[in-house]
Formats: C-alpha cells, sequence, structure tokens
C-alpha cells in the first residue's frame, strides 16, 4: 500500500485540514509503524515536531526531515527542508541551559550572515563589471595580491570598497 492510500495518513491529512495538529501527529506516526518508507508523513511529523506547542521537539523534527531528504534528496522542497532543519538546530540550542552553547549559535547565525553577505557581493560585483570592469579587476588583482580572499573565519583588519564617480 502507498503513503498517500494508507488510512492513517489520509486521517492525518484531514486532521491538519481541521486544524488538529496533535490527533494528525498521532495518524502519521500510525503511518511510520506500518510502513518503512513515507516521505511525506517524515516531512509532515518534522514540520509538526517543530511548530505543536505541546509536543515541540527540535531534535525529533531532526530526525523527520532528514529521513525526508534520505528517501527523496531531489524533492523540490529539499532547499526548504534543511532550511527547517537548520531552523530545528537553532531552536535546540537556544533550549539549552546556560551558555555553553550561546557561542555555537552566535556562530551559526554570523555563517549564515557571512554567506548572505559573500552572496551580495559576487551579485554587486556582477552588476559592477557591467558598467565599470576596470574597477572590479583592479579590485580582484588587489585581492589576489593580499593572498587571496580572506576564508569565512577570518576578518580583515581593513576593507578599500572603491565606487566610481558617476
Amino acid at each position: 500500500m502507498s503513503e498517500e492510500a494508507n488510512p492513517n495518513y489520509q486521517r492525518g491529512r484531514d486532521f491538519l485540514r481541521q486544524g488538529r495538529e496533535e490527533d494528525a501527529m498521532d495518524q502519521f506516526l500510525k503511518v511510520l509503524d506500518e510502513l518503512t518508507e513515507a516521505p511525506q508523513t517524515h516531512l509532515e511529523l518534522g514540520r509538526l515536531f517543530l511548530e505543536v506547542g505541546s509536543r515541540k521537539d527540535p531534535l525529533q523534527a531532526i530526525y523527520h526531515f532528514r529521513r525526508f531528504l534520505r528517501f527523496k534528496p531531489d524533492a523540490r522542497e529539499a532547499a526548504t527542508v534543511e532550511q527547517l532543519i537548520a531552523t530545528a538546530e537553532k531552536q535546540f540550542l537556544a533550549g539549552l541551559p546556560a551558555k555553553p552553547f550561546g557561542d555555537e549559535l552566535d556562530a551559526m547565525q554570523l555563517r549564515e550572515r557571512n554567506q548572505a553577505l559573500e552572496r551580495e557581493v559576487v551579485r554587486l560585483k556582477a552588476r559592477l563589471r557591467l558598467h565599470e570592469p576596470d574597477v572590479v579587476d583592479q579590485t580582484d588583482a588587489q585581492s589576489a595580491s593580499e593572498g587571496g580572499a580572506a576564508s569565512s573565519d577570518q576578518v580583515p583588519e581593513q576593507s578599500t570598497i572603491v565606487v566610481p564617480k558617476q
């Protein structure tokens, strides 16, 4: 029997439509008792374990999201599921007592911000190259002579941004 044809899966979907998330979770867990491969069920359970207050469990959410990706690595939802895993990891770290992992959470957030900024630099360089290719070539040559781009773990002491006058 396919996952979608499973009566427990159907009841779980019905409960979701009715806003009865805890009942839906119970039905989806029954699906996993019956089927070894149920990617959509894992996706639903991951989302529910991430969101349902009384049963919120970021570790369970991570487990189910990873199972979904294992069964459907090329699914159109894969990138979103990766983001949900990162969200669940942050929730888990934020819920730990004291501060031992606070630095790790800060580091994760800084890495994400750094990656976003690096993407923005690439995008802006591409736009600048259309209008002022010499400026981009000069900054690329300067970076190369200084030993290439700094790794994500290093912070340059000083950065120079060249903005052409228009």
